[in-house]
């Protein structure tokens, strides 16, 4: 087989230890520390492959560029993954109003692109709005389920495993 071009900072990491088995989970958010919690998340509650699963947000380069890394085309580090090594996030957990260096996303805009684009996982939203707004969110068609930003990480990890085995 012909060697793959060399990409600075991507090292061929191989799935081991049943990694394609545990869910690749991507989160975006504008908060550093709701970042964290999506992590926190992600590692301690989805028992997730941490060595993909991660939480974007912090510029507009990640913002913009969510959708490839959730489709497998980036990864986090925004770096091009070769085509026979692509896998698309099992479960994204997208903010609903993502301000950065004064640039405005709606996280249900973001939602509907990557469902455009064919994205198969389970979309999760987190908004901080009243439940009747989060009942609106949730009646979308390209969003699985609404979560309030006041929900505890439990209720948000074990609805998310739901949904994941149900086959949502």
């Amino acid at each position: 087989q012909p060697a793959q071009p060399a990409q600075p900072a991507q090292p061929a990491q191989p799935a081991q230890r049943g990694a394609e088995d545990r869910l690749f989970c991507l989160g975006l958010d504008d908060s550093s520390m709701c970042r964290q919690l999506h992590e926190i998340v992600f590692s301690e509650y989805l028992d997730a492959d941490m060595s993909r699963s991660v939480s974007l947000g912090a510029s507009i380069e990640e913002v913009e560029s969510f959708a490839d890394v959730a489709l497998g085309v980036k990864t986090a580090d925004l770096m091009y993954v070769p085509e026979g090594e692509r896998r698309a996030a099992d479960v994204v957990l997208i903010d609903q109003h993502l301000l950065v260096d004064n640039e405005v996303w709606m996280g249900s805009d973001i939602a509907s692109a990557l469902r455009a684009r064919g994205f198969e996982g389970l979309v999760c939203l987190m908004s901080g709005t009243d439940n009747e707004h989060l009942q609106e969110l949730q009646a979308q068609t390209v969003i699985d389920v609404a979560f309030s930003k006041s929900d505890s990480p439990v209720y948000i990890a074990d609805t998310i495993a739901s949904l994941c085995k149900g086959g949502a």
